[in-house]
């Protein structure tokens, strides 16, 4: 972000995405990345504005806020995601189960609305699709840490 903003700016650690945005609102802070629930209502209400999402494409809960790609950010696709996730030795048609479990809520047009509506982007990956994923995911991280882009400081 510092480096698509063309900035230099301090990090600082929260405990939890609320009391950062509150810190905002308030004028304590200049800026918060944090995730799109957390900040979507206030933004909808014109309370907050959205600068940028870190999703590959735009998301239909904010289509007029660019992504960090359209900023010529790329190595900030850093998507949040949600998983479900079972302990490594549980039987295939249990996961199978599972995965057929989220296709089908992942189907229904209410499901669908309200994952939207929370700002979030409905997908299903399962198998070694997720494993890409995830393995995405790690390299991001990585290349993040190792450029010194990303740090705890």
């Amino acid at each position: 972000m510092q480096r698509a903003l063309g900035q230099q700016y301090i990090s600082v650690a929260y405990k939890g995405a609320g009391p950062a945005v509150q810190d905002l609102l308030g004028g304590q802070l200049d800026a918060v990345a944090t995730d799109l629930p957390s900040a979507l209502q206030l933004v909808k209400s014109g309370q907050l504005r959205a600068l940028a999402v870190v999703f590959p494409e735009r998301i239909a809960s904010l289509p007029d806020v660019p992504t960090m790609i359209e900023l010529k950010q790329p190595e900030v696709d850093i998507s949040p995601f949600t998983a479900t996730m079972a302990p490594r030795d549980v039987p295939a048609e249990v996961v199978e189960k599972l995965a057929q479990a989220s296709r089908a809520a992942l189907n229904d047009p209410d499901v669908l609305k309200r994952i939207e509506g929370m700002g979030s982007v409905p997908t299903f990956l399962h198998g070694e699709e997720f494993k890409k994923f995830l393995d995405r995911q790690v390299q991001t991280y990585r290349t993040l840490i190792e450029t010194g882009l990303l740090t705890t400081d």
